[in-house]
C-alpha cells in the first residue's frame, strides 16, 4: 500500500505511474525508520528504565507497532483518493507515541535519563514527513511535532533544572528540521514531476517515430507507385510498339526511362541526400530549393558565416526542418516569394524561413497535428531535443517566418 498516492500528489498516466513508484520507495523508507524507532524506544526502556511509570511507557511501547500495523491495514483498504487524505493517520501515530512515552518517562527525570533519550527521536519525524512528497502534509504535521516537542521539554525541565534558553534552542533545531523537510518534501515532488515529464515525452516521441516511419513509408510506397512504377508500365507497353517497327514508340520509351530515373533519384534523395554529406548543408539547402520551385513561385537561399565542411547532427536536424517547411510552404501557403536564411552565430546554427503568402493559422496546424498530420511537431521535437528550437517569428505584414536553431 503507497501512502503517498498519486492522486495525492496530482496527475495521472504516467505521471500517477511514476509519482507512485516513488511513493512506494519513500513508504518502504518510512517503514524501516519506523520500526528502528519502535526499536529504539524499547531499547531506551530498556537500558534507561524509568524509575516511575515504567508499565505504562512499556505499554506504550509495545502499542506503538500495533496501532501502526492496524493503521496501515486499514489504509490500504481505502480508495486512493480517500488515502490521500489520510495520509497523515501514521505520521500523527508517531507523535503520540513520542509525546506519551517522553512525558512518562519525564516524572522520574530526576533519576532516569528516559525522557532526554526518547526526546532526541524527535528529530525522525520531519524526515518521515518529507517522504510523503507532499509538502502541505509536512507543514501541517510540522506544527503537532513542535507543540509535542516543546511540550514534553516543558514537562520535563523542571526536574532535571534545565534552563529555559536549553529549550528554546532544542526546539528552535527541531523547528529548523521540520522547515527543512517542507523543503525537501517540494524538491522531491518537483523532481518526480520532471521525471515523470521526461518519461512522457520519451514515450510520447516514440509513439510519433513510428508514426512518422509508417507515413513516410506509405508515401514512398505511393509516390514510387503512381510514378516511377507507371512510368515502367507505360515503357514496357511501348516496348511493343517498338517490336513492331514503330519509331516514335522508342522515343516514348527513352522519355518514360528518364522520368522513372529522374523519380527515383528524387525518392533516394529523400531518403539520404547524398548531397548534404558531400557538400554541405548550403550546396544542400540550394539544391532543396532548387527542387521546390513551382511556376510563380522564387525561392531565395542567403547564407551568412555557415562554413563547407561535412554533415553533422546538427546539419541534418536543420536540412530535415528546411525540407519540411518548404514543403509546406509549397502545399499550403500559396506564396509568390520565399526566402531561406542560413546562418551560424554564438555556436548556434539557424535556418528561417519567410514566405509571402496566407499565414501560419496554429488551431489549423493543431487540428492536423490531431488528425496524424505531425511532420512541423516531429522536427520541432527534434530541434528541442538536440537543444534547440523551432518557432514562428513575427515580423511580416503577411506570410509566414519559421525559424529554426540547433547547437553547432
Amino acid at each position: 500500500m503507497s501512502e503517498t498516492t498519486p492522486a495525492a500528489i496530482g496527475g495521472g498516466g504516467l505521471l500517477g505511474e511514476v509519482s507512485a513508484r516513488h511513493a512506494d520507495r519513500g513508504l518502504r523508507l518510512q517503514s524501516w525508520l519506523r520500526l528502528a524507532l519502535a526499536v529504539f524506544i524499547v531499547a531506551t526502556l530498556v537500558l534507561e528504565p524509568p524509575p516511575l511509570n515504567a508499565g505504562w511507557c512499556a505499554a506504550a511501547a509495545i502499542a506503538y507497532p500495533l496501532l501502526w500495523g492496524a493503521a496501515t491495514l486499514w489504509l490500504s483498504r481505502l480508495t486512493a483518493a480517500a488515502r490521500g487524505r489520510r495520509l497523515w493517520v501514521l505520521l500523527a501515530l508517531d507523535i503520540i507515541a513520542l509525546g506519551t512515552v517522553t512525558v512518562l518517562a519525564g516524572a522520574s527525570a530526576v533519576e532516569s535519563w528516559t525522557a532526554d533519550v526518547v526526546i532526541t527521536a524527535f528529530t525522525l519525524l520531519p524526515t518521515m514527513a518529507a517522504m510523503q512528497l507532499r509538502p502541505g502534509v509536512a507543514l501541517v504535521m510540522a506544527v503537532p511535532t513542535v507543540g509535542v516537542y516543546l511540550l514534553t521539554s516543558i514537562t520535563t525541565r523542571e526536574a532535571n533544572s534545565e534552563p529555559w534558553s536549553s529549550v528554546g534552542l532544542r526546539t528552535a533545531v527541531l523547528v529548523i528540521l521540520c522547515v527543512g523537510s517542507v523543503a525537501l518534501s517540494q524538491l522531491q515532488r518537483s523532481r518526480v514531476r520532471e521525471i515523470a515529464g521526461l518519461a512522457d515525452d520519451r514515450s510520447r516521441l516514440l509513439v510519433e517515430l513510428t508514426t512518422i516511419q509508417e507515413q513516410e513509408r506509405r508515401r514512398l510506397a505511393e509516390g514510387l507507385h503512381d510514378g516511377a512504377l507507371q512510368y515502367v508500365l507505360a515503357a514496357r507497353m511501348d516496348l511493343e510498339d517498338v517490336r513492331d517497327g514503330d519509331p516514335v514508340a522508342l522515343q516514348r520509351v527513352e522519355q518514360a526511362l528518364q522520368a522513372s530515373a529522374t523519380l527515383l533519384r528524387s525518392t533516394v534523395g529523400e531518403l539520404h541526400p547524398a548531397v548534404l554529406d558531400r557538400s554541405g548543408l548550403v550546396r544542400a539547402v540550394q539544391d532543396l530549393a532548387l527542387g521546390a520551385r513551382r511556376p510563380g513561385m522564387d525561392i531565395e537561399v542567403r547564407t551568412d558565416g555557415v562554413p563547407s565542411e561535412p554533415a553533422t547532427d546538427a546539419d541534418r536536424v536543420v536540412f530535415g526542418a528546411v525540407r519540411e517547411l518548404l514543403a509546406n510552404v509549397v502545399k499550403h501557403a500559396d506564396a509568390s516569394h520565399v526566402v531561406v536564411e542560413l546562418s551560424q552565430a554564438d555556436g548556434m546554427l539557424t535556418a528561417a524561413v519567410t514566405d509571402d503568402g496566407s499565414g501560419f493559422d496554429p488551431d489549423l496546424a493543431a487540428h492536423r497535428a490531431a488528425g496524424g498530420h505531425i511532420g512541423l511537431t516531429s522536427h520541432r521535437l527534434r530541434a528541442e531535443a538536440s537543444g534547440g528550437r523551432l518557432v514562428q517569428v513575427d515580423g511580416q505584414p503577411r506570410g509566414t517566418r519559421m525559424v529554426v536553431s540547433v547547437p553547432r
